[in-house]
């Protein structure tokens, strides 16, 4: 088996370094797909720091999530 590796990002406002309900179902379902179609999830990483709003082009401070999901399967799943 090879292993891949899958990136998301999400933004928010700075003072939500998480958010429970958007990130972790988000995570939570993109795992589940991996699981589903046969891989074998290694391990996860998530970087936060703070930067400009991008979706606002403005420089309201915002924070960004990176989850870095390394996993195992007989070919690319996601």
């Amino acid at each position: 088996m090879s292993v891949f590796i899958h990136v998301f990002e999400s933004y928010g406002e700075l003072g939500s370094v998480m958010l429970p309900g958007h990130d972790a179902d988000k995570l939570n379902a993109i795992l589940e797909t991996i699981q589903q179609k046969g891989g074998k999830i290694i391990d996860i990483k998530v970087a936060v720091s703070s930067a400009s709003s991008i979706k606002t082009a403005t420089t309201i401070p915002g924070v960004c999530r990176v989850y870095l999901i390394i996993y195992e399967a007989k070919t690319q799943l996601l």
